[in-house]
C-alpha cells in the first residue's frame, strides 16, 4: 500500500539524517540498505512491463512447455 511505502520512504529519511549527523550506531546501516532494497523492490513489482519483456518471457518458456496441466 501507499501508507507502507511512505513509512519505507521515512524510515530512509531518519536513517539518511542520523548517518549524517554521524550519531548513529553501525546497526543502522545495513538497516538503511534493507530499507532501500525494499524501496527498490517495491519499484520493481510495480513498473509496467514493456511488450519487448512479455514477448521475451514468452519465447523464452520453450518449446516443451505448454499453458495447462
Amino acid at each position: 500500500s501507499r501508507g507502507a511505502l511512505a513509512k519505507l520512504k521515512e524510515d530512509l529519511r531518519m536513517f539518511n539524517e542520523a548517518i549524517d549527523k554521524g550519531n548513529s550506531p553501525v546497526e543502522m546501516v545495513p538497516k538503511r540498505l534493507e530499507t532501500l532494497n525494499k524501496i527498490q523492490q517495491r519499484d520493481d513489482l510495480e513498473c509496467m512491463v514493456t511488450k519487448e519483456e512479455v514477448k521475451k518471457a514468452v519465447w523464452d518458456c520453450g518449446s516443451d512447455k505448454s499453458p495447462g496441466p
